[in-house]
């Protein structure tokens, strides 16, 4: 399944990605501010015009009732994941793309906390960590 997006980035250019969690409904405020965000990193440096976000939404109702340690699959609770994934060219822009992608990161983490205060389910968002590829049930 992690190959599906292979033909999107070329062998031997540069890329990262991180995969937020969120809880859903997302705020329409938010996601203006992500396409904000994307628009002025377009503008600052225009090779990151093929940035991949993507967002996972599925019903998982009946998962989340399975407690988190009885088996091996990574969400149990009310929240989805995203990807970003950001691809440039240039080395020298390697700094700010990682900046970037950080800062966005964090974006996520704050929209998670304040979704979490309230809909007074913070001990969950407060567990939640990145997509459990990169971060998964880590302490």
């Amino acid at each position: 399944m992690n190959s599906i997006m292979n033909h999107a980035v070329n062998y031997g250019g540069r890329r990262v990605s991180k995969g937020p969690s969120f809880v859903p409904p997302l705020r329409p405020a938010f996601v203006r501010d992500l396409v904000t965000e994307l628009v002025a990193l377009h503008e600052e440096i225009p090779a990151t015009k093929r940035i991949i976000v993507l967002f996972e939404f599925h019903p998982n109702k009946e998962v989340a009732k399975v407690p988190r340690s009885a088996m091996a699959f990574a969400n149990r609770g009310t929240h989805q994941n995203a990807m970003i994934g950001l691809i440039w060219s240039d080395p020298k822009d390697d700094k700010r793309c990682k900046e970037w992608l950080a800062y966005m990161d964090r974006r996520f983490r704050d929209e998670l906390n304040r979704n979490g205060a309230v809909n007074e389910k913070l001990t969950e968002a407060q567990v939640i960590g990145e997509y459990s590829n990169y971060d998964g049930m880590c302490p």
